[in-house]
């Protein structure tokens, strides 16, 4: 397969599970990357269902968005460095 690797992945048939992979190793849920994106959580549920195909920016902003902190699941403030 010819082209650079985001080339070689938008064209690949398991396009939208590479996306939502790539999405929960950043941590991000649906809600918080379509803030950041400016589509709805609903946009971002069906590119990962494949119903609707991924457009090249979004792939762009999910590559560029940093990896969100893990948060204590009861009072939801960021765990620090080693802390569990």
């Amino acid at each position: 397969m010819k082209g650079s690797l985001s080339e070689q992945l938008y064209a690949s048939a398991n396009v939208h599970k590479l996306y939502k992979e790539q999405r929960n190793s950043k941590r991000l849920t649906q809600l918080r990357l379509a803030s950041v994106i400016g589509v709805t959580k609903n946009t971002i549920a069906k590119w990962e269902s494949g119903k609707v195909n991924i457009p090249k920016y979004a792939w762009i902003i999910l590559d560029t968005c940093e990896k969100e902190p893990l948060r204590c699941p009861k009072c939801k403030r960021p765990f620090k460095e080693g802390e569990k």
